[in-house]
């Protein structure tokens, strides 16, 4: 099965896909500017794609509160999952909000740090995607940090 994503030049600011592109040789990249600037959305469209690439693919998804990411970071990532026509490629549900890659089984689970007895769970994500980062604290950040324990783990914050 072959499947054709269009040009980088047409997905990423030239910015944030420069970032993009050392992201693997740096742990964490922090993106920031204005509202609406696009930040969270190219880093979900990578991570989409880079869930094609790694069969042990496994990204979280926070913000500070659960009930926020429904209209937020899954509803974003589901919208490019249509947008690029890959649907038949996802399983996607809503209760809980899950999205898994049928054809390398890397999935996507979405935490809020209002349920921090939900984070300590996870099994070893590889890939963590904050959204409004800047409203999390230290004991936020230190309970997903200390979750996240795979030595090559990537981190993005919005």
């Amino acid at each position: 099965m072959k499947i054709t994503f269009p040009p980088r030049s047409k997905l990423y600011s030239p910015k944030i896909d420069a970032a993009l592109c050392v992201a693997d040789e740096y742990r964490r990249t922090l993106f920031f500017g204005s509202r609406g600037g696009g930040k969270t959305t190219q880093v979900l469209i990578s991570e989409c794609f880079r869930s094609f690439l790694y069969p042990e693919y496994f990204c979280v998804c926070v913000r500070k509160v659960y009930d926020t990411l429904k209209e937020s970071l899954f509803s974003k990532l589901v919208t490019w999952i249509e947008k690029f026509k890959l649907e038949k490629f996802f399983k996607i549900t809503k209760s809980p909000l899950f999205i898994q890659n049928k054809i390398s089984g890397g999935k996507f689970v979405f935490k809020g740090c209002d349920r921090p007895e939900k984070l300590k769970g996870l099994d070893d994500p590889n890939v963590v995607v904050y959204e409004e980062a800047n409203e999390l604290d230290e004991v936020d950040f230190n309970t997903i940090t200390t979750t996240v324990r795979k030595d090559k783990n990537l981190t993005h914050f919005n």
